[in-house]
């Protein structure tokens, strides 16, 4: 889970194994880090949709300095292949399954859920069979 306090992200793994927290970028710094984001996805389009190839080095920048401000600190704690993600804020605008660690993408690594709050995943979660439960909750 992601919860912006202070002017900074916070970060909580919760799996089976247990849970843990870290303190991640300053609010600001994310949020200029997703106005670059968006800039250049805008920019680097096509008529039909799809990303020019000259665009794509800066584009994967980007998504690699979202990745070293929000998911790299919190590595250590994912133990597992899925992971529900809930955003705070700006985060719910962020791309997660893009996110890049220099070599692959997040979405690449891990399956993802996104929910928009934790009562929502509390509620989608409570119909489920204890199996299920095989996930870390970001």
């Amino acid at each position: 889970q992601f919860y912006g306090a202070r002017g900074r992200f916070h970060g909580f793994v919760v799996s089976r194994e247990g849970s843990s927290y870290s303190p991640l970028a300053e609010v600001d710094v994310v949020e200029r880090q997703l106005r670059f984001l968006r800039f250049q996805l805008e920019r680097g389009r096509t008529e039909g949709g799809d990303v020019r190839p000259a665009a794509s080095r800066s584009l994967y920048d980007h998504l690699q300095a979202l990745h070293e401000s929000l998911l790299a600190p919190l590595r250590k704690g994912i133990g597992t292949r899925h992971c529900i993600v809930l955003p705070h804020g700006a985060l719910h605008a962020l791309p997660f399954h893009a996110l890049r660690d220099g070599d692959a993408f997040f979405g690449d690594l891990h399956t993802l859920s996104i929910a928009p709050s934790a009562a929502v995943l509390r509620r989608s979660l409570q119909a489920l069979p204890p199996a299920a439960m095989g996930t870390a909750v970001i």
